[in-house]
């Protein structure tokens, strides 16, 4: 398997997912959605990266016919790990105080005792942001996340390769 070439299609498709996890994040906040829409945004952008995952598998199959589960979960990581920078950015950057609000309202519904100690915990994320932990955090989450969804997805691709 030519590394390189798995590598630059890896990176292709994951800019485009991350531009449509972008857009689906500033829609969000655009259109001002519900609390249980903001909370389900997380659930669709997996659908979203496991279905993209999937497409932008089967096209490079189509050229590479003998790609196996470990190439699947390298694409996979490598598109999830620009799909999660590109992602952190527009959070941190693009109206970040809108998750803020949005956990605020939820606790209040939810638990509004707890409240003092989310307004307190966001006021020191406020007043020290640390933005690289939390960069490497996103990039570390988003290296699980792709690790996962490569693997059902390599799993998905080789027992339908095998039954056909």
């Amino acid at each position: 398997m030519n590394q390189k070439k798995h590598i630059s299609h890896a990176i292709k498709f994951g800019i485009i997912l991350g531009l449509i996890r972008v857009s689906i994040d500033i829609a969000i906040k655009v259109f001002d959605a519900s609390t249980i829409i903001f909370n389900l945004s997380a659930i669709i952008g997996l659908f979203v990266e496991f279905i993209f995952v999937f497409i932008a598998i089967k096209l490079f199959q189509k050229t590479n016919t003998n790609i196996v589960i470990k190439d699947v979960v390298k694409i996979s990581i490598v598109m999830l790990m620009i799909t999660g920078a590109l992602l952190f950015f527009s959070v941190n950057f693009y109206h970040p105080e809108y998750a803020q609000n949005k956990l605020i309202e939820l606790t209040k519904q939810v638990q509004p005792d707890q409240l003092d100690t989310i307004l307190e915990g966001i006021k020191q994320a406020k007043e020290n942001p640390n933005y690289i932990s939390n960069f490497a955090t996103t990039l570390v989450k988003f290296i699980m996340i792709g690790a996962i969804i490569g693997l059902l997805n390599g799993l998905i691709i080789t027992f339908t390769k095998k039954t056909v």
